[in-house]
């Protein structure tokens, strides 16, 4: 895929693929770095390995676990390239790309149940149990010498803030003014949230201008993602998973008081084929053009409704982009073919029905109001809808 001259990259840096040297730039996701060097399949579905690639791009849908420098079910949409890294995508023989296991899918095209097959015939019972095993989990162990986590560390505060999107911003600024002693926590590299990553809201051209923590640095902890709030003998506290230049560590932070302000997750809309590599959330796809630059296919289809999807539509015209397809799915809960977007935006209302593809998406179909059946080829396909609340 190619790459856009803004926002600036950084240094190019090279990395390993499964044996193969990919470029990329320092500081961008390995999920990221993938799509950029045309190479959306991320991993394999557990018992049925069928093709996945990254979707959500923000860490809640889970097709994106690969092995990173000998250590298994790391978030490649999360994790940063460096020079010489070592990625390979796991659950598949002999390769992600040409999956044996991928024709269990063939043999039971109506699903495998394989708790009951063969179940109180002794020795293929017994052989299925293997088979099911190695069709499913995640990964193999670490491999020998990886390096331990670091020591954990604690913090105590008045308030604790869990996301720094526009809501724990905004908490964070009313907290700052109250002179009371908070701490934001983060887990993407930079504070924000949609406003720097998310669709482009009408009438402005750079919401990132306003994504400012308020208070000193000490106050913003980025790149710590909160997995669980539990009590021990010194109180209750956050569980922060924290990722430092020097290592990870578990951070605990001790308050008496916690605003969750998550934000949502990515949602995925129903229609056959829906999990082909090269589909990916809305504000998936606005991540990769406005933070790193990256085209995520060269003909995109937008499916979606509303501001969302005229948002991730400006995105694209801001980066020189027409989308091959605006699907406008209308107006949501009326009854009625409603469009949901201004017509400067060229959307055609209709309803997704078939991603064509095998290992990524290679067209779309899609069905008007009036019955008609149409088909649009296209190598990626936005889908932007509004989130579901975390």
């Amino acid at each position: 895929m190619a790459r856009l001259s803004s926002p600036a990259p950084g240094r190019p840096v090279t990395f390993e693929l499964d044996g193969v040297v990919l470029e990329a730039r320092e500081g961008e996701s390995v999920a990221t770095a993938m799509v950029a060097a045309g190479v959306p399949l991320l991993s394999r579905s557990v018992k049925y390995h069928r093709p996945r690639g990254a979707f959500c791009m923000g860490r809640s849908c889970g097709n994106c676990l690969v092995r990173v420098d000998g250590v298994p079910n790391v978030q490649g949409c999360s994790t940063p390239v460096h020079q010489g890294m070592k990625v390979e995508r796991q659950n598949a023989f002999p390769s992600a790309q040409h999956d044996l296991f991928g024709t269990v899918d063939w043999f039971f095209p109506r699903g495998m149940d394989h708790h009951t097959m063969f179940a109180g015939v002794p020795v293929a019972e017994a052989v299925m149990a293997k088979v099911a095993r190695k069709l499913a989990g995640f990964g193999t162990l670490p491999d020998p010498g990886t390096p331990a986590p670091l020591p954990p560390a604690e913090r105590r505060v008045e308030v604790a803030i869990v996301g720094a999107g526009p809501a724990g911003l905004a908490a964070a600024g009313v907290l700052s003014r109250a002179n009371l002693d908070w701490l934001l926590l983060e887990r993407e590299p930079r504070v924000g949230g949609r406003l720097v990553r998310g669709p482009l809201p009408a009438g402005e051209r750079d919401p990132a201008a306003g994504a400012q923590a308020p208070g000193p640095s000490e106050r913003v902890i980025t790149r710590a993602q909160v997995f669980g709030i539990f009590v021990d003998a010194g109180g209750r506290f956050l569980a922060v998973d924290q990722h430092l230049p020097e290592g990870q560590r578990l951070l605990k932070v001790y308050a008496p008081r916690i605003l969750l302000a998550v934000g949502g997750h990515a949602r995925l809309l129903a229609f056959r084929n829906n999990e082909l590599p090269g589909i990916y959330a809305g504000r998936a796809v606005t991540r990769m053009l406005r933070e790193d630059g990256v085209l995520p296919g060269g003909s995109i289809a937008l499916v979606g409704r509303g501001a969302e999807l005229e948002g991730v539509a400006r995105a694209l015209s801001q980066a020189g982009l027409s989308p091959a397809l605006t699907l406008d799915l209308g107006i949501e809960g009326t009854g009625t073919w409603s469009a949901s977007i201004a017509p400067s935006f060229g959307g055609i209302i209709g309803t997704p029905t078939i991603a064509h593809g095998r290992t990524r998406i290679r067209g779309l179909s899609y069905q008007t109001p009036d019955g008609q059946r149409h088909r649009v080829t296209c190598d990626a396909l936005a889908l932007a809808v509004a989130p579901s609340p975390a």
